[in-house]
């Protein structure tokens, strides 16, 4: 009766668990489709998913102290909260960073590119993808694919160095029509808003991580 009731209540830390990885990849989605349609009036939206997914984690990690304290969990199940309450503070996190990208979107002056453009679409979507990837590996027990997410890191590294480097190619053309000051704050976006992708990236790789040792109890390799 009593493991019975745990497993209830770990079930019901991995639905907000899985409620917060929703509504942090539907803030990714609004990133890559307002880059793309270059409309950005949804911030209000942003702000209160990025405040949704912070309540959601506090309640997540109130509840998890409680099922400790109660039902004093052995081994995976006790690593298994651990990690959830670990995975919160990334996904808490990933919100900020949304919230943040998206406010900084709306104030650039300077037009993006389309290799741009592209990028930040490409990286939004693929950190998507890697979030999808983790909360599966967490829910299905399957630790194969936290190791998937690993090498999805490269490719946000690689779309970040294209990304910097097409935004300072295009601020030494020729012809440039704008000022040095709204070019200068056009350089300071592309580095510190990709530099919010990459750590989306990286907190994902983190939850990954936290994942695989949830499951094995080793920690994962990183550099696979």
């Amino acid at each position: 009766m009593v493991y019975k009731l745990l497993r209830e209540n770990l079930t019901l830390l991995e639905h907000d668990l899985k409620d917060m990885v929703t509504v942090s990849t539907e803030m990714l989605q609004i990133i890559s489709s307002d880059m793309e349609a270059n409309k950005y009036k949804r911030y209000r939206e942003i702000r209160k998913m990025s405040s949704n997914v912070s309540a959601i984690g506090e309640h997540l990690t109130t509840d998890a102290i409680f099922i400790i304290a109660k039902f004093e969990p052995k081994a995976s199940d006790l690593r298994a909260i651990i990690a959830m309450m670990q995975m919160t503070l990334d996904l808490i996190r990933i919100g900020e960073h949304c919230r943040k990208f998206y406010q900084r979107m709306m104030e650039v002056e300077v037009p993006f590119s389309n290799i741009q453009k592209n990028a930040i679409i490409k990286m939004s979507d693929t950190s998507v993808n890697m979030l999808e990837l983790v909360i599966e590996s967490f829910v299905d027990w399957t630790p194969k694919l936290a190791k998937q997410v690993i090498t999805m890191d490269d490719e946000m590294d690689n779309l970040r160095k294209m990304l910097i480097h097409d935004a300072f190619t295009s601020l030494t053309a020729e012809g440039a029509k704008k000022t040095l000051s709204d070019y200068q704050d056009f350089a300071f976006f592309m580095l510190s808003s990709s530099s919010r992708l990459e750590r989306i990236a990286d907190h994902c790789v983190n939850m990954a991580d936290l994942t695989y040792y949830a499951i094995t109890g080793r920690k994962l390799d990183t550099k696979i």
